[in-house]
């Protein structure tokens, strides 16, 4: 049996005012270490048809004794010159990436060991491939266990992520909010707006999010139309990787972490696959378990 646990606040801020209370106690592993933004372009997950200068991108990262936090950014970001020292429950950044890159740094304490945990050194080009075949593999294996045999349907579009996806012989559809990204197109799939896929969500659909929606707000839609459709929900989470424990509690089937640095880098790639098979008790979160 499944079990989905009830929540009344917006997925980030019910997150975020859990790390609150769990580190009540503990307020020296609050404070900020160091605050790094790491920007950079890249083109390792291009598309077919894109020929435009690569686009810029960041990382927001705190540093605290408890973790690393981390949160990407479509953007070019700027340090914060104040924070080193600051406790991060104190601090109200304006952007939302640095929320969730504060939130993140206390990790949960209730977490749970992952099911697997990988990890692969090589070039960036190489890690792309592998996660994508690993999603790619996390995919079909949660249709088979959860019966789901409707499209695919994934909210963000990752080119690799796409092209592996567009083997698995399922329907495939995409979906983002960048105006760059959308309509173009990787291995035949046109990435969509999300008001036009919605209407293909169904029972059956298999849906798969990446992290960045923790900073853009749709994180509650694509929950919402899991829970609303039935449909099995799939969470490749790098901004806010240590949220993954949370999103199995709040109905997640799969949760795919990777935890900066990143694949795009040089170095030892780690990645923790989470699944609700895994004994994850939402008794633990002071809320409500729903069958």
């Amino acid at each position: 049996m499944s079990h989905r646990i009830e929540y009344a606040q917006p997925i980030f801020q019910w997150l975020r005012s859990r790390r609150w209370r769990s580190f009540e106690s503990a307020s020296a592993s609050c404070r900020v270490r160091a605050v790094w933004a790491l920007n950079g372009r890249s083109r390792i997950d291009s598309f077919d048809d894109d020929n435009r200068p690569a686009e810029p991108y960041g990382y927001a990262l705190v540093s605290t004794d408890a973790g690393l936090g981390c949160c990407y950014a479509d953007d070019f970001l700027e340090a914060p010159p104040d924070w080193v020292g600051q406790d991060v429950r104190t601090l109200s950044p304006e952007r939302r990436v640095w929320e969730v890159a504060l939130v993140d740094a206390l990790p949960n304490a209730d977490a749970v060991a992952p099911s697997r945990e990988l990890q692969l050194d090589g070039p960036a080009a190489v890690k792309a491939r592998w996660r994508a075949d690993l999603l790619k593999d996390v995919a079909l294996s949660t249709a088979s266990r959860t019966g789901a045999e409707g499209p695919i349907v994934v909210f963000g579009a990752v080119g690799a992520f796409l092209e592996s996806l567009s083997q698995t012989g399922r329907t495939l559809f995409a979906a983002d909010l960048h105006p760059a990204v959308i309509g173009q197109s990787w291995s035949g799939i046109t990435v969509r707006s999300f008001d036009e896929i919605r209407p293909v969500v169904r029972p059956g659909s298999l849906l798969v999010l990446t992290g960045m929606s923790i900073s853009n707000d749709t994180i509650d839609e694509v929950f919402a139309l899991s829970r609303e459709h039935n449909a099995p929900l799939i969470v490749y989470a790098q901004s806010g990787a240590s949220f993954a424990s949370d999103y199995i509690n709040l109905g997640a089937e799969c949760v795919v972490a990777e935890r900066f640095p990143f694949y795009t880098m040089p170095g030892l790639s780690k990645i923790s696959v989470y699944e609700r098979s895994s004994p994850f008790k939402a008794a633990a979160f002071g809320v409500q378990e729903r069958a």
